[in-house]
């Protein structure tokens, strides 16, 4: 991950040290450091508005953790992350492991 991208930053860096910008700073970024991958964690409601917007900066693959499908061209690759079904499945394994210890 080269940097994160907010429509209202409040911070300037990530935890680890990664630049945070603004939303408007993400085309010139993404084109100067050819950048072919994106990373979508925002509400469900902009999720199509965000994924837009990256595939007008040139990026070719976008990982989503947004609750929703998206609507992309040929030749995008688009990976869905359900975290609700994520956090299930890795209950169900807690419980199976913890199932086992007694």
């Amino acid at each position: 991950i080269l940097a994160a991208f907010d429509a209202a930053p409040t911070a300037a860096f990530t935890d680890d040290g990664k630049p945070i910008y603004h939303i408007d700073r993400l085309e010139a970024f993404c084109r100067s450091h050819k950048v072919l991958m994106g990373i979508i964690t925002v509400p469900a409601d902009h999720a199509q508005a965000v994924c837009d917007q990256l595939i007008r900066c040139g990026i070719k693959a976008i990982w989503t953790f947004a609750p929703t499908h998206l609507e992309v061209p040929d030749g995008i690759l688009v990976q869905h992350e359900n975290m609700a079904t994520s956090f299930a499945v890795l209950s169900m394994h807690l419980k199976a492991q913890m199932k086992g210890k007694k």
